[in-house]
This record gives structure tokens, sequence and C-alpha cells, in this order.
């Protein structure tokens, strides 16, 4: 399951579907593709169409309704024989709560409480993206660390596993 709070699906699944062929989102997206690539991206297609994908692109959810969705889901596959592997949340910094809170450092910790509550309670790993500060432009060599987490320290103190992506090609291409 994929909830995708920034991006319509439409744009995620040409994504995927770019990311499958190995043929560029711009060419596929301004076209005009040759035999080769149309080939590619029709074999994405077909195999993208055989996965179960649950993808929901409702803009700025409330962390309620996304867990109640996710365990909706769970049960729905469930009855079906099937199981919910992962739930991806694209990304983390855009969900709301119904409550008041003093900082939205508070909010998002129990935002990433909640999301870790519910990757026990399903069994499954439950992998939310999240921004970094600009800070990070201030580190030596640009390269991230877990103070450059947006908005809490709670990801790094909720969340089993970290991973900072740092591309060192793009870094160095800018001198």
């Amino acid at each position: 399951a994929v909830f995708s709070c920034e991006m319509p699906s439409e744009q995620v699944m040409k994504r995927l579907i770019a990311n499958f062929s190995l043929v560029k989102l711009e060419k596929i997206q301004t076209g005009p593709l040759d035999e080769k690539e149309l080939g590619k991206v029709s074999s994405a297609v077909n195999t993208l169409s055989n996965t179960k994908l649950y993808l929901d692109d409702t803009p700025n959810p409330k962390l309620g309704d996304l867990v109640s969705k996710a365990m909706k889901l769970q049960d729905k596959l469930q009855s079906e024989h099937s199981d919910l592997a992962m739930v991806v949340i694209d990304y983390l910094n855009l969900i709301g709560t119904e409550g008041n809170y003093d900082s939205r450092a508070n909010e998002v910790s129990v935002i990433t409480k909640t999301l870790k509550q519910l990757a026990r309670q399903m069994k499954i790993p439950v992998i939310a993206l999240a921004q970094l500060n600009r800070d990070v432009e201030q580190n030596d060599g640009r390269i991230p660390m877990l103070s450059n987490l947006k908005e809490s320290g709670s990801i790094e103190q909720d969340a089993d596993i970290v991973l900072l992506m740092y591309r060192s090609d793009y870094y160095k291409s800018l001198g």
C-alpha cells in the first residue's frame, strides 16, 4: 500500500512505469517513443497491472484516516487469502492529526509513534519518507545526518532503521 500525500496517483504510476521500463520519465511524458522503448513501457505496464498495489493519493491526509485505511485494506486482503506486505508513506511531513499541539515537532512525534504501533500491530514494515531540513547544505560535503531530519527528532527515535539518501555524483557536479 502506498499513501502518496504529495503526488497524484497518475504521476506515481508514470514514475513507476519509467522505473520498471528504464525509459526516462520525460520521454514517456513527451514522446515519441521508438519501438524498443514502447516495448519496454508496455512490458512495465503489464508487470505493474499484475502487481497488487494499492495507491491512495489523498492530499493532506489525517493520521487516523491513514491508519484506518491501512487496517481495512489488511482485513480485506486477509479475507481474500492474501497479505498486505508493506505500507509506504510519501511523505510523513504532510500527515496531519486531529489534535492541537504546541509545536509541529510534538505532532510529528505522535505521528511517528502511531506509525510504529501500526507496523507492530499489522506485523509489516511501514516505510515513511521524510524531508531533511536545509541545515544539510551546511554539512561537510552536504552529507545528511540524523539531526537533519525535518521537524522532529522523534523520527530517529521511533524508527527501527533510518536511511538517508545522498547522491555524491550530484553534489560533485555542483563543484
